[in-house]
């Protein structure tokens, strides 16, 4: 699939962002499954750690997904959400060629301070941008915030509670936490457990990224033209909550697989 849409033109910003959040996904998921083989290896390697990392990296990508690319937008909603991302990109690269020591006369700060006054110009004019109080609005205007998640009103592959649990169970891997130290001792019956975090990333992982490529086929199901049987089979058996659910509910009764 994602060879195929690599081939077509990327010719609007949504098909440009959507080949951009699919790949970034699937290399997500790639690096998982090198690790969990480096489990078989005749010395292994438990990096429970870094499935963990990743898999709240391909989380993120889908809500990023979800949310920018999200069906039903009215012209406004979509522009007003796209101008945050944009003003975010030229804000934090603005800081961090700052930061690194690159001088603002230099070339390479033309484009991005185009982009950053293009995007404060646009957000300024947007309707809906306007009818937000002046404290959000300048909030904003400071370009911290590539995305507003409230506005989000579609589905999730899992109840949020489901997904802010695991969110922040996976974070304690990512930020070095107390729960991301020695996985494999202590708390076994939990979540936090070293099998049990290491399958609910996987799961995870699948259930996310199969959600992505079925968002993915239908925004650009004229590039990939039509699936093969195999490649239907992966995002319809596995864009369900269900297989993730009941292994809850099964560690939530006995504390193990």
């Amino acid at each position: 699939m994602l060879e195929r849409s690599s081939k077509a033109s990327l010719s609007t910003l949504r098909s440009y962002y959507g080949h951009g959040f699919f790949e970034k996904a699937t290399l997500h998921g790639r690096s998982i499954v090198t690790l969990v083989e480096g489990f078989r290896a005749e010395t292994p390697s438990y990096d429970i750690a870094g499935v963990c990392t990743l898999s709240r990296c391909v989380i993120e990508v889908h809500n990023a997904f979800a949310y920018l690319l999200e069906r039903g937008l009215s012209h406004d909603e979509w522009e007003l959400r796209q101008q945050l991302f944009l003003l975010n990109h030229a804000a934090d690269l603005k800081k961090i060629n700052t930061e690194i020591g690159i001088k603002t006369s230099d070339d390479r700060f033309f484009f991005n301070n185009v982009s950053h006054r293009w995007a404060l110009k646009a957000l300024e004019q947007n309707p809906i941008f306007k009818s937000l109080d002046a404290a959000h609005r300048k909030t904003l205007l400071r370009g911290k915030s590539p995305y507003l998640a409230a506005r989000y009103k579609g589905k999730k592959p899992l109840p949020q509670n489901i997904e802010s649990a695991a969110y922040k169970l996976f974070s304690h891997n990512v930020h070095s936490y107390s729960l991301g130290l020695s996985p494999l001792r202590g708390g076994q019956e939990t979540p936090a457990g070293g099998l049990n975090m290491l399958v609910l990333a996987i799961e995870l992982t699948i259930l996310y990224l199969a959600t992505i490529a079925k968002d993915y086929w239908r925004l650009r199901s004229r590039a990939i033209h039509t699936l093969s049987k195999g490649e239907k089979k992966f995002p319809s058996d596995s864009a369900s909550s269900a297989i993730v659910e009941q292994w809850l509910t099964k560690m939530m009764r006995n504390g193990r697989l």
